[in-house]
């Protein structure tokens, strides 16, 4: 059973500045694709505050770590301090994806992986962590003690472009379109931070190791389920390089089976994919696309303290396990997309969240600043 956890407060040179365990609210959060959020209360003058200070780390293990980025003192009828953060990887957010340069004052072209033929879903999140967070050309761009782990081959083929992209948002759009993960854990003993890629863990029922969350089965509560097809597009007219009739256009749909192809089952859009005039480049363009533009389908719940499947060592992140309800009408093989956990007024909460995040109007104005 999960307890409350001490608080190790570190900073980048890996410096142990305070442990803390006196906090009367904790949540934190880890997430697949996304960047996970953290939220700390304490008193301004318990023991180790004082270390709570903007780009300090907090930690509960060396998976489990989250920097701050804010920090609000008040006083009224207590002193008390909230500091908030996000997961280490957020640090990808101050890098962007740069083309290679022409010559001292001009960029150009696209960040392209691979040049030729197409990668694994791991090594093309590494080629834009590596060219561009660890080794990058101009060596201020590196973040310093920033590794990565042993490449291993994993997750689905494709090839990838990008230019003038934030680093967090382009390994997110990766991870989505691949169903690959990724994090940045600390080696504490080695004082240095790693970047790895978090692979699909298929744990449903009849797997080797399934995991199977059910009210029934006494090890959730509290489920949510939420479906909207107002996004949905099932065919898309894609329009790449050229001006009017001479304008390279190609129609494409998710799947040549996909049964949401006639009728009031299909949802057309139109696709500006900007000056690309290669049609398998067009193609593989609109197919990214369209995989954005899925219907949203998420499902949380509260995992119960006793339960007969362990959080970090039964499932975590990246696991796709059988949720069950009885009473909603459902059993579906799902991906755990983030986990929050909550230590406050003397309870644990750990809450999963299954499925693709629901996109808003922000993912709107992102697609209108970049055609990759």
């Amino acid at each position: 059973m999960l307890q409350y956890p001490e608080l190790k407060i570190i900073d980048k040179a890996f410096n142990l500045l305070a442990v803390i365990d006196t906090y009367t609210s904790f949540q934190g959060e880890r997430s697949l694709w996304e960047v996970g959020k953290l939220e700390l209360h304490i008193g301004l003058k318990d023991q180790g505050s004082n270390a709570l200070q903007i780009g300090n780390l907090v930690m509960i293990d060396e998976k489990r770590i989250w920097e701050i980025t804010g920090v609000r003192m008040t006083e009224d009828d207590h002193l008390s301090l909230m500091v908030t953060g996000h997961e280490l990887k957020g640090i990808f957010s101050q890098r962007v994806i740069i083309p290679d340069r022409k010559d001292d004052t001009h960029f150009f072209g696209w960040d392209r992986f691979p040049d030729q033929g197409d990668a694994t879903a791991e090594e093309i999140m590494r080629h834009y962590v590596e060219k561009h967070a660890v080794n990058p050309s101009e060596s201020n761009r590196a973040f310093p003690a920033l590794n990565m782990a042993p490449y291993l081959g994993r997750g689905m083929r494709a090839v990838w472009s990008e230019r003038f992209k934030r680093l967090d948002e382009t390994l997110r759009d990766i991870g989505e379109y691949t169903g690959m993960g990724y994090t940045v854990t600390a080696q504490l003993t080695d004082e240095r931070f790693v970047f790895d890629v978090i692979p699909e863990r298929i744990q449903t029922a009849g797997s080797e190791h399934p995991v199977i969350m059910s009210v029934d089965f006494e090890n959730i509560e509290n489920i949510e389920y939420r479906q909207d097809v107002t996004r949905d597009v099932t065919v898309a007219y894609a329009g790449g390089a050229g001006e009017d009739e001479n304008r390279l256009i190609q129609a494409v749909s998710r799947s040549p089976d996909d049964a949401a192809l006639a009728g009031y089952e299909r949802r057309e859009a139109w696709q500006d994919c900007g000056s690309v005039d290669n049609i398998n480049d067009l193609i593989y363009e609109a197919q990214y696309r369209l995989s954005q533009m899925e219907p949203s389908e998420t499902l949380t719940c509260s995992v119960l303290p006793n339960s007969s499947f362990q959080y970090l060592i039964d499932w975590d992140i990246g696991s796709v396990v059988t949720v069950q309800s009885k009473e909603l009408g459902i059993e579906q093989a799902k991906k755990i997309t983030s986990v929050k956990e909550v230590y406050e007024r003397g309870k644990v909460q750990i809450i999963p969240t299954f499925g693709k995040r629901n996109k808003n109007i922000l993912d709107e104005i992102r697609k209108t600043e970049v055609v990759r």
